[in-house]
């Protein structure tokens, strides 16, 4: 059996970003950055600081054991869009991880990739700047404006050899972590009164 995957990567303008100049990317024909509204295709799982995860209940792509969104907990953002194959073999994986790498390098020709080895595991990351998109970002009492970067991730588990993949976007995450604060520092109601 051929484990080649093939991932319905498309570019699809982000809806709400006034200041994007290109659109974020997508998984499994979900666009990062897109607004979503849960249907009985998902199952919640769990609740992070400022995110909620679904998977599907059916995967889209059968190479796939699971396939998951992660959106804002305010305004329903996709943030992240993953997926994880079943354990098998360790060759599998790797080939895995070439085939999807070309797919990407194709669909998106401005990818770089860095690879990062930690603890056994190597990271692959797949990146690109997205052109005319910023955010400010505080750090050390600094405002600094820092460029919206799109992302894949991908990995073979340590022990199992399943393939990894997530694909996320900065310009969302921040969008989510600022969300978060907003709520935690909100006013508490005085259900009292």
């Amino acid at each position: 059996m051929r484990h080649s995957i093939t991932i319905g990567l498309v570019i699809v303008l982000a809806a709400g970003i006034a200041h994007a100049q290109e659109a974020a990317v997508t998984l499994f024909g979900i666009a990062i950055g897109s607004k979503f509204t849960p249907n009985h295709d998902y199952v919640f799982v769990q609740e992070n600081t400022g995110t909620l995860y679904y998977t599907l209940r059916r995967v889209t792509n059968t190479e796939y054991l699971l396939q998951g969104v992660t959106v804002s907990a305010a305004s329903h953002v996709v943030v992240k869009v993953d997926g994880r194959t079943a354990s098998g073999p360790e060759n599998v994986c790797h080939r895995m991880i070439f085939e999807t790498r070309t797919q990407l390098k194709t669909r998106y020709p401005r990818l770089k990739e860095r690879v990062d080895e930690v603890d056994g595991t190597a990271w692959h990351l797949l990146s690109m700047d997205r052109p005319g998109c910023f955010f400010n970002e505080t750090a050390a009492g600094m405002s600094l404006r820092v460029p919206c970067s799109s992302s894949f991730m991908l990995h073979c588990e340590r022990l199992s050899n399943a393939f990894v993949i997530e694909a996320s976007d900065t310009e969302y995450s921040k969008q989510a972590r600022d969300e978060a604060q907003t709520i935690a520092h909100a006013p508490k109601r005085d259900h009292l009164d």
